[in-house]
């Protein structure tokens, strides 16, 4: 009774860690006219209150889902949504 209660909660502890498993994504955003970094830009994965905001330097990291959608706005300029991915870098149009 004992190794069905360990199997099963060995079990229930793979489900839990296998529905978490995430990708890191990380990059930096820059204005597409000057190159400059955007700071304080937002980085958000869709359909969630997951998420982050470039530095001074316009980087930023991220952890998502798996297969997640990634979205990138900051006041002033267009708005972008791209898959996550590990390196990713965005170039954001006023």
């Amino acid at each position: 009774m004992k190794n069905k209660r360990i199997t099963s909660l060995f079990l229930l502890l793979a489900l839990a860690i296998s529905t978490y498993a995430g990708v890191q994504v990380q990059g930096v955003i820059v204005d597409s006219k000057t190159n400059e970094p955007v700071i304080g830009a937002s980085v958000v994965e869709e359909g969630t209150n997951n998420g982050t905001i470039t530095d001074y330097d316009g980087n930023y990291t991220l952890e998502v889902k798996e297969g997640a959608q990634i979205l990138f706005s900051s006041i002033g300029y267009e708005s972008q949504k791209k898959a996550a991915q590990p390196v990713l870098n965005i170039m954001l149009q006023e």
